[in-house]
Protein backbone atom coordinates (compact mmCIF):
# COMPACT_ATOMS: atom_id res chain seq x y z
CA UNK A 1 0.00 0.00 0.00
CA UNK A 2 1.09 3.71 -0.71
CA UNK A 3 2.37 5.84 1.91
CA UNK A 4 0.10 7.88 3.55
CA UNK A 5 -0.58 11.96 2.90
CA UNK A 6 -1.05 13.90 5.63
CA UNK A 7 -4.29 14.39 6.91
CA UNK A 8 -4.49 17.83 5.84
CA UNK A 9 -4.65 16.72 2.35
CA UNK A 10 -8.41 15.92 2.43
CA UNK A 11 -9.90 19.05 4.00
CA UNK A 12 -11.37 20.10 1.05
CA UNK A 13 -12.41 17.05 -0.13
CA UNK A 14 -16.19 16.15 -0.42
CA UNK A 15 -16.64 12.18 -0.88
CA UNK A 16 -19.36 10.67 -2.72
CA UNK A 17 -19.82 6.44 -3.01
CA UNK A 18 -21.62 7.09 -6.48
CA UNK A 19 -18.49 9.16 -7.54
CA UNK A 20 -15.68 7.12 -6.45
CA UNK A 21 -17.33 3.62 -8.17
CA UNK A 22 -17.63 5.77 -11.07
CA UNK A 23 -14.36 6.91 -10.99
CA UNK A 24 -12.45 3.34 -10.03
CA UNK A 25 -14.73 2.14 -13.33
CA UNK A 26 -13.40 4.83 -15.91
CA UNK A 27 -9.90 3.88 -14.87
CA UNK A 28 -11.12 0.51 -15.49
CA UNK A 29 -9.44 -0.56 -12.45
CA UNK A 30 -10.26 -3.58 -9.73
CA UNK A 31 -11.64 -2.19 -6.03
CA UNK A 32 -7.96 -3.88 -5.26
CA UNK A 33 -5.92 -2.33 -7.28
CA UNK A 34 -7.45 1.15 -6.64
CA UNK A 35 -7.34 0.75 -2.87
CA UNK A 36 -3.55 -0.30 -3.83
CA UNK A 37 -3.45 3.53 -4.73
CA UNK A 38 -5.09 5.16 -2.21
CA UNK A 39 -3.50 3.25 -0.02
CA UNK A 40 -6.49 0.94 1.77
CA UNK A 41 -7.71 -2.34 1.32
CA UNK A 42 -10.07 -3.76 -1.83
CA UNK A 43 -12.85 -4.41 0.45
CA UNK A 44 -12.00 -0.57 1.96
CA UNK A 45 -13.24 0.65 -1.49
CA UNK A 46 -15.97 -1.63 -1.51
CA UNK A 47 -17.03 -0.67 1.52
CA UNK A 48 -16.71 2.77 0.28
CA UNK A 49 -18.73 2.16 -2.81
CA UNK A 50 -21.84 0.47 -1.10
CA UNK A 51 -22.02 3.02 1.50
CA UNK A 52 -21.71 0.88 4.36
CA UNK A 53 -18.74 2.68 5.57
CA UNK A 54 -17.16 6.02 4.78
CA UNK A 55 -13.29 7.23 4.83
CA UNK A 56 -11.92 8.41 7.84
CA UNK A 57 -10.09 12.17 7.55
CA UNK A 58 -5.77 9.73 6.56
CA UNK A 59 -8.10 7.41 4.32
CA UNK A 60 -9.87 10.41 2.58
CA UNK A 61 -6.42 12.52 2.29
CA UNK A 62 -5.17 8.76 0.29
CA UNK A 63 -7.99 8.94 -1.80
CA UNK A 64 -7.72 12.93 -2.62
CA UNK A 65 -4.31 11.68 -3.65
CA UNK A 66 -5.80 9.63 -6.91
CA UNK A 67 -8.81 11.58 -7.56
CA UNK A 68 -7.79 13.40 -10.25
CA UNK A 69 -5.48 10.62 -11.92
CA UNK A 70 -6.34 9.11 -15.45
CA UNK A 71 -5.91 5.56 -16.67
CA UNK A 72 -2.69 5.92 -17.93
CA UNK A 73 -1.09 7.26 -14.83
CA UNK A 74 -3.06 5.35 -12.28
CA UNK A 75 -1.31 2.23 -14.71
CA UNK A 76 1.99 3.52 -13.84
CA UNK A 77 1.35 4.10 -10.29
CA UNK A 78 -0.24 0.65 -9.81
CA UNK A 79 3.23 -1.05 -11.99
CA UNK A 80 5.51 1.19 -9.76
CA UNK A 81 3.96 -0.13 -6.54
CA UNK A 82 3.93 -3.69 -8.02
CA UNK A 83 7.57 -3.16 -8.38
Amino acid sequence: MAEQPPAEAAEQVRFSPKWLKAHRQKLGLSQEDYGNLAGVSGLTIYNWETGKTKPRQQQLAGWATIRGLGRREARKRLELLEG
